[in-house]
């Protein structure tokens, strides 16, 4: 899960029903590089994975639910 602000995200994961356990932050302002006002068009955020070489990765599911 991504929870975003104004100044920040904090990035989330658990088991599914389970708890979540905060992985991490970031500065709004460290995502994106535009310099110019008026020429923010957003952020894309995408999932990531690493690990020893030849090790795999699989992910099953992917969902988005925006809150309020």
């Amino acid at each position: 899960m991504v929870r975003a602000q104004q100044l920040g995200y904090e990035f989330l994961a658990g088991p599914a029903g389970g708890a979540l356990a905060s992985l991490g932050t970031g500065c709004t302002q460290l995502v994106s590089t535009e310099c110019m006002n008026c020429t923010f068009t957003g952020c894309f955020l995408g999932l990531f994975c690493q690990g020893l070489p030849g090790t795999q990765a699989r992910f099953l599911r992917f969902s988005y639910r925006p809150e309020a």
